[in-house]
């Protein structure tokens, strides 16, 4: 089972930890313990969004308390014994400290059975955020998810689109004037 978070205080680091008991022909012999520093689960996510294009993920221990964020992934982040994990508002991403925020939040687009979704009006900037929960790792649920920043307007992909669409035009009508032209 996953044990309690806790701060080592030798590697100055708060540690995620698994226990399982280690049987052989079913008497029990042991246990193995496995622990990874969250700096390290932060360095993980901090790498996978290196090409998101845009999109940073997050892993939260129950609702209030950020596990995992890849501005944590220096180990540089509010910590101590009693709370060896950051509070969601003591996070620098104002995303992330408004996720819960009603003033800011509306519904999402898409609705899944395993994710839930919703947008966040920050300023003159919407994003968007999809998470799932998941039971029985920890203590309390955890909930893994990403946003990013959504394009206002005719963001890069529809230009692009647009693009395409103008330049098969003019395609088409050279390749018109042309038939015309040898066609005579």
């Amino acid at each position: 089972y996953w044990g309690d978070l806790v701060w080592a205080s030798s590697l100055k680091s708060t540690v995620l930890n698994r226990r399982a008991p280690v049987r052989h022909k079913g008497k029990f012999i042991g246990v193995l313990i496995s622990a990874i520093r969250l700096a390290e689960l932060s360095n993980f996510l901090q790498e996978l969004d290196k090409d998101a294009n845009g999109r940073r993920s997050f892993l939260l221990y129950g609702s209030d308390y950020v596990l995992a964020h890849s501005s944590m992934a220096d180990g540089n982040y509010p910590r101590s014994e009693k709370q060896p994990i950051p509070a969601i508002e003591q996070m620098d991403d104002l995303v992330l400290r408004n996720l819960w925020n009603p003033k800011v939040r509306r519904q999402g687009v898409v609705q899944s059975v395993k994710a839930e979704t919703h947008l966040l009006d920050l300023g003159d900037e919407t994003y968007s955020i999809i998470y799932r929960q998941i039971d029985g790792l920890a203590a309390v649920p955890l909930r893994a998810g990403s946003y990013r920043r959504l394009e206002r307007g005719f963001g890069p992909y529809f230009i692009r689109l647009w693009h395409a669409a103008v330049t098969g035009l003019i395609v088409l009508i050279v390749a018109v004037l042309a038939a015309l032209w040898f066609g005579r």
